[in-house]
This record gives structure tokens, sequence and C-alpha cells, in this order.
């Protein structure tokens, strides 16, 4: 519910900003009543207090029970969560769904305790009666299993096509990587896809190293959330391979036809002369440098002296006529015909063969802002150049860019094995 509280900022063509609204009036209304109401509550439950136990920790003897299970519950998910975000590998097996189970006990039992120390004001509390505790133990265990067995039926939804209006796919990979899809048969496949993570669930789960993030947002026609999951897709030596796997499908729809327009497009402020601030050229420096990342991240060391030896690093910056030049006349036509603003979830061979070692990044500014970095007038453009986009290929060629491949830089570097050949 919290997510349909936004602020909502509307720009005009020129990408000046027209208006900052607030949407979600009905779900704050409600959130405001509800507290009225446990306010009121509140003011009578403290007018019938025993004022003999005006200095207890809880002064009214009905809330001392609700106290100790408020607490044991609390110390519960704070135990969870602890473990989901320092401990948990995230890669989905079974044993973390048993150690989760286990974080909620420990953490559960030390709201317990904790409670009845304040509660008795003594740490003597290990002599008292513990069948409630047992009875908040056996709860716990069964609804965990439950939950992990899609018993209630949360973990297996999924919206009927009809129903959505609109679907956001996003995977963790960086680089702009999410598609926003409101054609109907895109977002049937991304229902289809979502249907079949459901029914790998044993796969995804299976606790390979290799894996992906991927989230998925429904919405309606007011473009509200209907529904959003996030899955770790297995992407092993077997599914990288399989072209009908759910980490390539994922792949896939991230890049059709209006993914890729909608990732080309900015959304706030067009791209011309006056509102570049910044497009600058760069090739990956240290192409083996960040140890156990996918693709061209892979490995332990920097690239060697003999590729800088045969082609020249870039790390260029260019005017706001080239940048507009390149983006209009070589980018754009170079979308529509499918080659520009991919995403690739696999950095395999055929990806570092067929993606050159540059890459292009603008950033923009609307035009009555100054050149600074303003977050309510700014946007930003990354591309990745594959050899297929021959219009930006042969512009980089012409003005002079060494349009050498991920695969033939990494050869030079004697690291051709950071990309699998699958």
């Amino acid at each position: 519910m919290l997510q349909q509280l936004r602020w909502f900022t509307e720009y005009d063509d020129a990408g000046e900003r027209i208006s900052t609204v607030f949407q979600g009036w009905g779900i704050a209304g409600i959130y405001c009543v509800v507290g009225l109401v446990f306010l009121v509550l509140a003011l009578v439950l403290y007018r019938h207090r025993r004022m003999e136990a005006s200095t207890d920790v809880i002064a009214i003897r009905v809330l001392k029970p609700v106290f100790r299970w408020c607490l044991a519950i609390a110390g519960a998910l704070c135990a969870a969560s602890i473990f989901l975000l320092s401990l948990y590998d995230g890669t989905g097996n079974s044993l973390p769904d048993v150690l989760g189970i286990v974080f909620l006990l420990i953490g559960g039992f030390i709201g317990w305790v904790v409670a009845d120390i304040l509660l008795k004001k003594s740490f003597r509390v290990f002599r008292g009666h513990w069948k409630g505790f047992g009875i908040f133990a056996v709860i716990v265990i069964v609804l965990s299993l439950l939950c992990q067995n899609g018993a209630f039926g949360y973990e297996k939804k999924v919206p009927l096509p009809e129903e959505v209006t609109s679907v956001r796919l996003m995977a963790d990979i960086g680089w702009g990587a999410n598609a926003f899809l409101e054609e109907p048969e895109n977002v049937a496949g991304v229902v289809a896809l979502h249907e079949s993570i459901l029914n790998n669930k044993a796969l995804h789960e299976s606790g390979q190293s290799d894996s992906y993030t991927v989230t998925i947002l429904y919405l309606d026609e007011e473009g509200d959330p209907i529904l959003q999951r996030s899955y770790r897709l297995a992407a092993g030596e077997e599914q990288c391979a399989d072209y009908s796997s759910d980490v390539r499908t994922a792949e896939r729809l991230l890049n059709v036809q209006e993914a890729l327009r909608d990732r080309c497009t900015p959304d706030k402020i067009p791209v011309r002369p006056d509102t570049i601030m910044n497009a600058y050229l760069y090739t990956e420096y240290n192409l083996d440098a960040y140890d156990g990342a996918p693709g061209p991240f892979r490995g332990t060391g920097y690239a060697m002296p003999e590729y800088f030896d045969s082609t020249m690093p870039v790390d260029e910056t260019l005017t706001d006529e080239e940048a507009y030049e390149l983006y209009t006349e070589c980018i754009l036509p170079d979308m529509e015909d499918g080659n520009m603003g991919l995403v690739w979830l696999i950095m395999d061979s055929d990806y570092a063969k067929n993606v050159l070692n540059i890459t292009l990044d603008m950033e923009l500014v609307g035009p009555a802002e100054d050149r600074s970095f303003d977050p309510f007038n700014y946007d930003s453009l990354h591309f990745r150049i594959p050899v297929q986009a021959e219009r930006t290929v042969q512009w980089l060629e012409g003005h002079g860019y060494d349009t050498t491949t991920l695969w033939d830089a990494a050869s030079l570097c004697s690291n051709a094995d950071a990309y699998p050949v699958y």
C-alpha cells in the first residue's frame, strides 16, 4: 500500500517542470483514520488503568500478554531480516529455508525473554511458565512451512493478462536493464514467464551460484501496482545454452522493440544540443578486474599492456553537436532496427564477439536550468554498442574510434575465458 504514496512530477516537451502533485490521498486518509481509532482506544485504556501499576512498563493488565507477543514477533522478524540481509546468499536452497526458521525462533525467543524482563522487572524469568512461547514457536514453524509450500496461494498468484495494463520487468545487472511494456503480446509474454518461473521453482531454488534477480511489477490502468514479485533465475551452463530457459526468455523480453524504444528515449527531457550536459565514450580499462562478477568483469588482474599497445583506450567527451548527430542519425535508426538499447543477462562468448569494447553515456538537463545536477530535471542514457548497429559503428570508425569487440580485447589480454562458450 505504501507504494501508492508518491509524488508525481509533470514536465512539458522542453523538459520544464510543470507541476508536482502528491498521489495517494485515499490511502493516506485510511492511515489517518486507523491512527485516530488507535488513539481513541489508547485513551480509553489509559483512563481505565490501575493507578498502583502506573510505574510498570505496561500499566494495563490486558495488554501485558499482547506486549509479550508483539515483542516476540518483532524479535523474530528482526532476526530473520538480519539473516536475509547479511547471511543468506540468495540461492534459495533448502538449507536457508531451515536457517530462516531457526533465526525466527531465536529472535522470537530473545523478544519473549526481553518482554518478560521488562514486565517482571527482574532477570529471573527462566523459571516461569513457557507454555506461551511454546505456542508461539509452533505457530512460527507451521506458518513458515505453509508459506514455503504456497499453502496460502500468495507465492503462486499470477494475474491474468487482461487484468494488467502494463508491466515493468527489471533485472539486477545495472545499465538500465528494465523494460516498461504495454503492448498486449509483451504483457502476455511476461505473464507466461512468471508462470514458467513458478513451474520451475525447484530449479531456481536449487542453490546454483550463477543466477540473476528479476523483478516483475504489474500495473493497472491508473499506473498503480497490482502485484510485484522478485525471483532469482538459475543461469548455469545448461540454462544459458537453452534459449527457451527462463533466464533467456527474460533476456528476450528485456529487448523487445517496445523496451528498446523506451530505453533509448529519455523519460523527461528531449535530446537536443541544448539539453546535453555530458556525452562521453569510454572503453573498459580493466577488462577482468572484478573477481567473481560475470562477463568482462570476471577475473583478478588488469588489462594487459599488449592490449593498449595495439588499441588506444578511449575516454573522450563528445561535443553537444557530435552527441546529437550520433543520437539522431545513428542510434535511433539502429534502435528501430532492433540493434541499439540492448541489454544482456548472459555475458557469454556470443555477447563478447558481438559487442564493442566502447560505451556511450549521455547526461541530460532541462534547457532552462544551469548545468548542475538537479534530480528533478535530469536524465541519462547508457548504450553498449553491438557490431550489428551499422550506423553507429560507421560513425565511430569515421571519427577515428577503435571498434574492437570485447572478445578481441579480452583475447589480447589473455582473458577470453572470461566469456564462456555455451
